[in-house]
């Protein structure tokens, strides 16, 4: 329910599914041919965005003599599965608000983790982005630390 977004423990278990979908969506062996939002910015869609848009003629030859260095830096970072569809619509929370799940999965695809924050965040109150961001970050930080151990050992 649209209630949901303002609510602190609902945030934080939205927070665990995410993590749960970012941590194994890394290693998806799917994952280079699931959708990526930025994979539209292409050379060709550049050049057509020229054509309907002649006021921005000045960017878009700026981006176009960068573009090899921007598609570098799009793909830089590591990628993961990442929802895309963040809305209350979408979400299903247990009663005791000890889990939360999301559903309707057509939109699902490559990305970055912070993309999908950036979807949540849009839609939370405050408190629940800090929440969540808190939990998250808890959640990260946690499996951080077991990674090294594993390295120790």
């Amino acid at each position: 329910m649209e209630e949901d977004f303002k609510d602190v423990e609902v945030a934080k278990s939205l927070a665990q599914w995410y993590f749960t979908l970012h941590e194994n969506g890394t290693s998806v062996s799917e994952l280079d041919t699931l959708y990526f939002e930025y994979d539209s910015i292409t050379e060709e869609n550049l050049k057509i965005l020229i054509q309907k848009f002649p006021e921005a003629n000045e960017l878009f030859q700026y981006v176009l003599t960068r573009y090899d260095r921007l598609h570098e830096l799009i793909y830089k970072p590591s990628f993961t599965l990442t929802y895309n569809d963040f809305h209350w619509a979408n979400f299903v929370v247990r009663k005791d608000k000890k889990a939360a799940m999301m559903f309707d999965f057509n939109l699902m695809g490559k990305g970055y983790r912070f993309s999908d924050f950036r979807n949540v965040y849009w839609f939370i109150s405050k408190e629940a982005k800090t929440a969540f961001d808190d939990e998250y970050r808890r959640l990260y930080e946690k499996s951080m630390d077991i990674s090294a151990l594993k390295k120790s050992d």
